[in-house]
């Protein structure tokens, strides 16, 4: 049986503990939880935010709950946007060659071009969590590659979903060049960026380069204030060094 997931009070509630909640929640494909989680993410206002739409279909679609993801979908305006629901399904369940010919047959209708930039990022959102949480790490930065290609910018949710990918693969050398990469396209990692490669590495059991890496956040400016969002499994650490 699952093990429900506690459900975080809002006067303690930052984006990257909700980030962290939706992960667990697709991880284990708890529907109970993550549908409160939603639910709070609704009454605190944050359900429509672009960092969360792409997390939230993630979770349906993993519990099967596709009536559910379309409904978070529905609620994005300009129905165009629908169409690149399909791809970001085919590729969370693995359907990569399906959801890459429905991209290519877009692309060719030119429909890239007709929907809004930040539309896109939704899309590109879903496609390439689609493709981390099936462990598909290097298609997923390739599907990034070319939707730069055709004019998509990758935003701070894209690259910090391929840093808790590559993270979780204990790749630091793509970690390591996924933050230089960010930081030429001027997207400045933030303290999901930073709580994602620590996370990846306590989770690898690499205590020495996880305290290493929490020096370097506090080093990059994230205060006393920022320390909250570093996961609890890194403070226990932290007093085990």
């Amino acid at each position: 049986m699952h093990q429900k997931i506690p459900i975080i009070h809002h006067h303690s509630s930052t984006s990257s503990n909700y980030i962290e909640l939706i992960d667990a929640c697709i991880k284990r494909g708890v529907l109970k939880s993550g549908r409160a989680l939603h639910a709070h993410l609704i009454i605190n206002g944050l359900a429509g935010s672009l960092q969360f739409v792409s997390k939230l279909i993630a979770f349906y679609t993993r519990c099967k709950e596709l009536a559910a993801a379309r409904k978070v979908f529905d609620r994005i305006p300009k129905s165009k946007i629908r169409g690149w629901a399909v791809i970001g399904s085919y590729a969370r369940n693995g359907y990569y060659e399906e959801a890459m010919g429905a991209f290519e047959e877009m692309q060719k209708a030119k429909r890239v071009f007709d929907v809004m930039v930040d539309k896109d990022l939704v899309a590109l959102n879903a496609m390439v969590s689609g493709y981390v949480q099936n462990d598909s790490v290097q298609e997923a930065l390739n599907l990034v590659e070319e939707m730069k290609f055709v004019g998509v910018k990758p935003d701070i949710v894209t690259w910090n979903t391929l840093i808790s990918g590559f993270s979780q693969a204990n790749d630091e050398v793509m970690v390591s060049k996924i933050f230089q990469t960010m930081e030429t396209d001027g997207v400045k990692p933030d303290a999901i960026s930073w709580t994602s490669v620590i996370s990846g590495l306590v989770q690898n059991f690499r205590s020495t380069r996880a305290y290493s890496a929490f020096g370097q956040m506090l080093k990059a400016g994230f205060s006393q204030q920022h320390q909250q969002s570093v996961p609890y499994c890194l403070h226990v650490l932290l007093l085990q060094i």
